[in-house]
């Protein structure tokens, strides 16, 4: 079996989720380390016994490595994209794809003049739960859908960081959980032909900032389906699922539970997950990402793919500032 070598930029947060990954992948070698917590690397480096640099063009110089890992705060996602590519080394990264529409055509362009394999963080296409609804969707089971919507909630805390900067950060709520929301909405039913959308940001919660907290989004299908997101990062209880309405019945998946039942209320599917759900998709992420590099396969959640995503997420902000429906055809 034919190991590749990963190197991974950035070790905090969901690096360090992406790093239990790559240890637990058969089919990966971890060859290099890299952030600027220079503790943390130190420790890590020793504990994994790997070379360790605090920069990545530093770390690609001296360390031949097939794909890397990108785990950086938003504004540094261009800046990365470029150094790697430009070294023919293919690239999983974090979600979002950018800060804004523009940039991403800019990383998209990057990678494609390189000839570089993109693919982008969003794990719950690979979590079974979610997956099994797309299965269920596409052989017709929900007859014609009617009504999808997303719900992710959760507390973040008081202190956003970079997170509360609209020029590192790019937006807030929508952007950065709610990318994972109107991804397994477009996954599952397309692209909307138009958006309405209004946020919120409650400056009267922890330190100033300027990305928005809680956002609502309204989707219109061609077909006359409708659809809504709501994200929510100030108050728990957590929630987060995706609800689809059909002709046939009704859909409900969350992380650890898919439940169909007929419009009557009847239950016909009711599959529960239990464990750790959120390594099993990371590690099923990276294992598709091993083999779309081995067998030149275009990635499930590719670059082009998540285009769409954050075309979806820009006319939602445009909608927010503009106070009216916008268009995405």
């Amino acid at each position: 079996m034919e190991i590749l070598k990963a190197g991974i930029i950035g070790l905090g947060g969901m690096g360090r989720c992406h790093l239990n990954a790559l240890l637990s992948c058969k089919s990966v070698e971890l060859a290099a380390l890299c952030d600027i917590n220079k503790p943390l690397l130190s420790e890590l480096a020793e504990k994994l016994k790997v070379p360790s640099f605090t920069s990545f063009k530093e770390m690609l110089e001296k360390v031949k490595v097939d794909f890397v890992v990108i785990a950086l705060p938003h504004w540094l996602h261009l800046k990365a994209v470029k150094e790697v590519s430009s070294r023919g080394v293919h690239i999983l990264k974090e979600k979002p794809l950018a800060r804004s529409y523009d940039e991403a055509k800019e990383i998209i362009r990057i990678a494609e003049e390189n000839g570089v394999k993109l693919m982008v963080a969003t794990q719950r296409r690979y979590a079974r739960t979610f997956s099994y609804a797309k299965e269920l969707v596409d052989n017709g089971l929900l007859g014609e859908v009617i009504l999808i919507r997303g719900q992710y909630i959760f507390y973040i805390g008081h202190e956003l960081g970079w997170r509360g900067s609209l020029e590192k950060a790019g937006g807030g709520a929508l952007l950065d959980p709610g990318y994972h929301t109107i991804d397994l909405l477009y996954w599952y039913k397309g692209m909307p032909k138009s958006v309405y959308c209004k946020l919120k940001r409650d400056i009267g919660v922890g330190v100033k900032h300027e990305t928005e907290d809680v956002a609502l989004a309204l989707f219109e299908y061609q077909d006359g389906c409708i659809g809504y997101i709501v994200v929510n990062w100030l108050s728990s209880p957590s929630e987060e699922k995706v609800i689809i309405h059909g002709t046939n019945g009704c859909i409900l998946v969350s992380w650890s539970e898919l439940l169909f039942s007929k419009p009557d209320g009847s239950v016909v599917i009711n599959e529960k997950r239990s464990g750790n759900l959120w390594h099993e998709a990371l590690l099923s992420q990276l294992n598709h990402f091993v083999d779309c590099i081995k067998h030149d396969k275009t990635p499930l959640s590719s670059g082009r793919e998540n285009l769409n995503i954050m075309k979806i997420i820009s006319a939602c902000y445009e909608s927010a500032f503009s106070g009216r429906k916008v268009s995405l055809h």
